[in-house]
């Protein structure tokens, strides 16, 4: 799967999750979206053919100049702690793989809570402790990589973080991996069956990725 490919489906699937727990918001006139850790800006490029007025951080200055040159919207250098945002501004802010990053995620937390406007979504993705994969594999788990991974969570304490930051009301799952990297040198048969129990592993709980919808606190019933 190329990375286009890859990153194509990743907003397909945001935009099917977050429009079944709040259907009206990718269909606002104006509506904005923040992606924390933006990389080169693959994910903002599908949101801007999707008419979102699009922000992104990142903190690597390399990364943050190809970005400005591929999509040209607002990208920001440094630490979403350090920089000067619009408060109550963004109808979608998404943070992908980078609370596991973060010296302080209680703090970043609160931080996004500011930022979503008053029916805005946070949509977390990070590496599932109660995975399959995790539960199988123990300290070998792909997934620590100290010391750039310094946070892991599970459903249970990814849900303890949310709520000691402020946030009432969120939906946790697990999905399934895109791609396993430990079957790739399998036989076709085992592939199969190791697909297989992968793909149901989410309705257990045990999927690859805990991803996490967060509704603002200042949303209306």
């Amino acid at each position: 799967m190329s990375s286009q490919d890859f990153t194509k489906n990743r907003y397909q699937e945001l935009k099917k999750i977050v429009s079944k727990h709040q259907p009206n918001l990718f269909n606002k006139p104006h509506k904005t979206f923040l992606d924390i850790g933006c990389g080169l800006g693959d994910l903002l490029q599908f949101a801007i053919a999707d008419r979102w007025q699009v922000y992104g951080t990142e903190i690597s200055p390399k990364a943050v100049l190809q970005a400005q040159i591929n999509i040209r919207e607002q990208i920001l250098v440094g630490d979403i702690l350090s920089l000067d945002l619009p408060e109550a501004h963004f109808d979608l802010i998404t943070i992908y793989h980078v609370i596991e990053h973060v010296i302080d995620p209680i703090a970043t937390l609160k931080k996004l809570q500011k930022l979503l406007s008053p029916e805005g979504i946070l949509f977390i993705e990070t590496p599932n402790l109660d995975s399959l994969g995790a539960k199988i594999r123990g300290k070998n788990w792909s997934n620590i990589i100290p010391p750039e991974h310094i946070n892991y969570y599970s459903s249970k304490s990814l849900a303890s973080s949310l709520t000691i930051s402020g946030f009432d009301k969120f939906k946790i799952f697990t999905n399934a991996p895109y791609k396993i990297e430990v079957i790739s040198t399998w036989n076709k048969l085992l592939k199969i069956i190791a697909s297989s129990i992968y793909k149901i592993m989410p309705v257990f709980g045990m999927g690859a990725a805990l991803q996490a919808v967060v509704f603002s606190p200042k949303i209306s019933d």
